[in-house]
């Protein structure tokens, strides 16, 4: 059995997969970035971003965590631009998206206006295919969708979800404060990540 935590990243999906990861037998928490690879290690927690293609031919247990998606963008605004690269490369953004995004964070300008460039620019149409990839998980069967906000509201709940799901009994999961929500973007940008994922759509 192979353990998956996959995520569009930025919403406590490595805490909960450290989390699993120290309650098997096997130590170590490999990141996937093939699709080859998702089931060479049984026993295994294995963490990643990559779309659901199709069943695996292995067995799996998945868990999906999201979360607010203004909160996760404004998140990922803060990291530094090594981080994006390799962030978004693993969210499978098409190569021609991620090389304009990058080169928008390249330019000689002060960092908050070419981070406000960059991030209008890969937000607007959903170029960071964040749709594309929590519908993706959907098509899988052994998935359990898990929102960060639900752990903060109902942290014992929802970790017996994923303990059941899983079938294997988990530590103790610390709920860390977030420091960064949509709030914080400026105004352009959040009513754009409004249109762009509408809160009925991708809640």
């Amino acid at each position: 059995m192979t353990y998956i935590i996959a995520s569009t990243g930025r919403a406590g999906s490595t805490a909960i997969a450290r989390v699993i990861a120290e309650a098997l037998p096997l130590k170590g928490m490999p990141i996937i970035m093939e699709h080859s690879d998702f089931c060479c290690h049984d026993g295994h927690a294995v963490k990643t971003h990559l779309h659901f293609k199709e069943e695996l031919k292995g067995d799996y247990k998945a868990i999906y965590v999201y979360c607010n998606i203004g909160d996760c963008i404004s998140s990922l605004a803060r990291m530094p631009y090594g981080f994006c690269k390799f962030h978004l490369k693993n969210l499978e953004v098409l190569p021609k998206h991620l090389n304009v995004f990058l080169k928008i964070l390249k330019l000689p300008l002060p960092s908050k206006v070419k981070k406000f460039f960059a991030y209008y620019y890969i937000i607007k149409d959903d170029k960071l295919r964040f749709k594309e990839n929590i519908m993706s998980w959907k098509k899988s069967k052994h998935t359990l969708f898990v929102k960060l906000e639900d752990i903060i509201a109902d942290k014992d709940k929802v970790m017996s979800d994923i303990s059941r799901h899983l079938g294997i009994s988990l530590g103790e999961f610390q709920v860390k404060k977030r420091y960064w929500h949509k709030e914080n973007l400026p105004f352009i940008l959040r009513r754009l990540i409004d249109k762009t994922y509408p809160i009925n759509e991708f809640g």
